[in-house]
């Protein structure tokens, strides 16, 4: 299971509950599919977590074109990136009964999402200090 650190606080708000909302939905997809849940049930939550995280890429990426986030171009490559993962992950389930292919797709977007978290977004948060946009230190 994935737990939430606050070590990943951005320091903005509807930043942060996004990410911790991947962390929730992460959890259900994974819990769901050890507990034997009906796959229309992990297929919800798989699709939640999809759009949820579409919809959170976007609003990134508007705060950090909206700042002037020097890297922010390159962020919303990644952005694309991590969604083409996601969406190809969640294809590979379409078809699969094996319980297998679920958990190995649910930990690859697992991971590609803590990557992206504690690797690049934690790279913009200095920026948004600096800029007095969120009020977190590097200590958090």
């Amino acid at each position: 299971m994935l737990t939430w650190s606050d070590n990943w606080i951005i320091g903005h708000d509807e930043i942060d509950a996004g990410h911790k909302r991947f962390f929730d939905l992460v959890d259900a997809m994974e819990t769901a599919l050890v507990a034997g849940e009906e796959r229309s049930t992990v297929q919800a939550i798989a699709v939640a977590l999809a759009i949820d995280t579409a919809a959170h890429f976007s609003a990134e990426e508007r705060l950090l074109a909206a700042h002037g986030y020097p890297g922010a171009e390159e962020h919303r490559a990644r952005h694309q990136e991590i969604l083409r993962t996601v969406d190809a992950a969640l294809i590979r389930c379409d078809d699969a009964d094996e319980e297998e292919v679920w958990l190995a797709a649910c930990k690859e977007v697992k991971t590609v999402l803590l990557n992206h978290l504690v690797h690049d977004d934690m790279a913009y948060r200095q920026f948004l200090v600096e800029q007095g946009i969120v009020g977190v230190s590097e200590e958090s």
